[in-house]
């Protein structure tokens, strides 16, 4: 509890206290979101997956994540993972009026577990996709099997994953056809105006630690290396609260150098948003939005920006060095080699 206590953000400056739901994004109750609360805790299955999914599947998570598959993909089998889909019998408990009656095999009610090894068609796709599935009945539920399915061997992720990418380049390859031309946002870093300090910053989170790295990088109009960064935050508790204390540190490192025209760019497009936002958040980074907000007077013009991780390359790649050096570690006119490195290659 002590633990937990230490992780909670506090603003540095004086503000009003507020009543915040905290199962609701914007921070205000809703129907839904009670509904939703008292549905969870009534499940026994939700409150075990709750206690135990950290652990018992942090390996399955781990492989999931790195995975060389589209987001979309992963995303959706997460989705499965926590029976999230939409599937006839999940809207039928949502008081939704449809038959669920599986529309492949038409034997059984289609639900995830249904999906995913009962049904006779699921069964015929996976050995057509000589994909080796593991025997249903060793396993306790759907988690367990789809986690072992995800767990094989380094040949059979390869494969699956080979197989995977081939069919979504060729769903895209239809869809870019059909679909009007869009503008593109530029995925690598780019360079800013004139007279501008582009700062980068990133994080990288130890959840075991409870420790939060920040990656902080400046470059100017050029491109070159002006600053960089590397500082330790303890007493973080989840990954969302470490990038914006890394958003803090940007913030507070252009002050220290005396920057007055700021653009700060970074890969978590809730964090910037929520950042640029004039209305009053509600969120757990509540307090350390309201310190940066208090210092932002003390710039002649400051902006903060969303880019893809492509385009904040180098401060993802300097968040990720941590373990090298003795913190806080700071650099000027240069960086360490790898992170050069990929400057090197936002200017090619």
């Amino acid at each position: 509890m002590a633990q937990q206590i230490l992780c909670i953000p506090l603003a540095k400056t004086k503000t009003d206290d507020m009543l915040v739901w905290r199962f609701e994004g914007k921070g205000h109750y809703t129907p839904k979101s009670g509904y939703r609360l008292l549905r969870e805790e009534a499940s026994m299955e939700f409150r075990g997956i709750g206690m135990h999914c950290s652990n018992s599947f942090s390996e399955f998570f781990n492989i999931l994540w790195n995975l060389n598959l589209p987001s979309k993909c992963k995303i959706f089998l997460w989705r499965l993972f926590h029976n999230f889909i939409p599937n006839f019998t999940n809207l039928q408990l949502r008081r939704i009026h449809v038959q669920n009656a599986c529309p492949f095999c038409d034997v059984a009610a289609e639900s995830t577990s249904h999906f995913l090894y009962e049904c006779s068609w699921s069964i015929q796709l996976l050995q057509a996709l000589h994909i080796d599935f593991p025997d249903p009945s060793q396993f306790l539920d759907y988690r367990s099997w789809l986690s072992r399915l995800i767990i094989s061997s380094d040949r059979e992720k390869e494969w699956i994953s080979a197989f995977v990418l081939a069919h979504v380049a060729e769903l895209d390859t239809v869809a870019a056809l059909s679909l009007s031309s869009l503008p593109s946002v530029p995925p690598r870093w780019s360079p800013p105006a004139s007279g501008i300090i582009k700062i980068n910053f990133d994080t990288s989170f130890l959840s075991s630690t409870k420790e939060a790295f920040s990656g902080v990088f400046a470059r100017n109009s050029t491109g070159l290396i002006m600053v960089a960064c590397i500082i330790s935050h303890p007493d973080v508790n989840d990954a969302f609260v470490a990038e914006a204390k890394a958003c803090e540190s940007a913030v507070l490192f252009a002050i220290e150098l005396g920057f007055k025209i700021v653009q700060l760019e970074g890969d978590s497009l809730t964090v910037i948003r929520k950042f640029s936002s004039d209305s009053l958040d509600k969120s757990i980074i509540q307090p350390i939005i309201t310190d940066i907000k208090a210092k932002l007077q003390l710039f002649e013009k400051i902006t903060f920006s969303h880019v893809g991780r492509q385009g904040n390359a180098a401060a993802h790649a300097l968040a990720r060095i941590h373990t090298q050096f003795q913190l806080p570690r700071y650099w000027v006119e240069e960086a360490p080699q790898e992170v050069e490195q990929v400057t090197l290659a936002d200017l090619r």
